[in-house]
């Protein structure tokens, strides 16, 4: 099954596209191929826009570009898990991809405690639809 991950970076590129924005993208260099330089930062932004780099893809796991980084064309491949952040140049929008959350918890979710005292509502009528009145 592919990750919502996917759909959504995709779906918040192509809403960048539409509205003349900038994505970017904030990424674990740990784990991604990248140019060597990068690797002295745990983390970094790139900028994704169809004019920064060619051949964006995502795909099921991965996303992978070709960027030029200091005049130099390279490839990139990005695991999934390693995108954490896409936000845009222009304005204070963002897609935190860490709160996404992959298929259901190992442990069930506790459930609510049953009270042995139910303590009566304690309301008030405001208004008396039979009445009309307040």
């Amino acid at each position: 099954m592919e990750s919502v991950k996917s759909y959504l970076l995709r779906a918040f590129i192509a809403w960048c596209k539409d509205n003349n924005l900038t994505p970017v993208m904030v990424i674990n260099t740990h784990g991604s191929l990248l140019p060597d330089f990068l690797y002295d930062y745990p983390q970094v932004n790139l900028h994704v826009s169809s004019a920064a780099c060619l051949y964006f893809r995502v795909e099921k796991n991965i996303v992978s570009l070709t960027a030029r980084f200091n005049g130099e064309p390279f490839d990139v491949q990005i695991p999934l898990q390693n995108c954490l952040v896409m936000f845009t140049k222009e304005q204070d929008c963002f897609l935190d991809l860490e709160l996404i959350e992959e298929g259901f918890p190992e442990k069930p979710l506790p459930t609510a405690r049953k009270t042995t005292k139910a303590s009566p509502a304690k309301m008030k009528v405001i208004w008396d639809a039979r009445k009309k009145t307040l």
